[in-house]
């Protein structure tokens, strides 16, 4: 009797270390799940900076952010006289480049708070907005991405703090 007892209480033994075993290759399992998805996280934030740096890059070019202080300098209150102190080429350069970010920003691709504090978009499109509304005249949906988020520009945080600073 004292043989089966022993075999019992080895066997209790045995499914016993089984199940500690089992329970710690489960928790290791989800703690690896939880750090990847932790991981992905931090990657997918590291490449929304990477791609706000690298666009600075192209914005701070000499070419480009030329067009930009034209267009910011401008004292044409309509589409023509804008459209002969900068280029079509240029305007149609500079709005293109601020549709773009703007389609990736409201896909969340990039974050819109990002975009919003990286740029003036309010001035740059109240800059051009009589040359765009003409050229809305034939094409519509021109550049709608572009307003729609320059529209959003004027509520962000660090502007409005600037308007107190400018009362005061």
């Amino acid at each position: 009797m004292c043989w089966k007892g022993d075999a019992v209480s080895g066997g209790m033994a045995m499914v016993d270390a089984s199940l500690i075993l089992d329970a710690i290759v489960a928790v290791s399992i989800a703690a690896g799940a939880l750090f990847t998805i932790y991981q992905l996280r931090i990657m997918a934030r590291d490449r929304q900076t990477e791609f706000i740096m690298r666009v600075g890059e192209f914005v701070c070019a000499k070419d480009f952010m030329g067009t930009i202080c034209k267009i910011w300098e401008s004292k044409s209150q309509d589409a023509k006289g804008l459209e002969t102190e900068v280029s079509y080429a240029e305007l149609s350069r500079v709005a293109d480049y601020f549709e773009g970010i703007s389609g990736l920003a409201r896909r969340g691709l990039v974050k819109e708070e990002l975009v919003l504090e990286a740029y003036s978009l309010d001035v740059l499109w109240e800059k051009m907005k009589p040359w765009i509304v003409e050229l809305r005249k034939e094409y519509p949906y021109l550049w709608t991405t572009f307003e729609d988020l320059a529209k959003k520009s004027t509520h962000v945080p660090w502007r409005q703090r600037a308007e107190e600073v400018k009362e005061v």
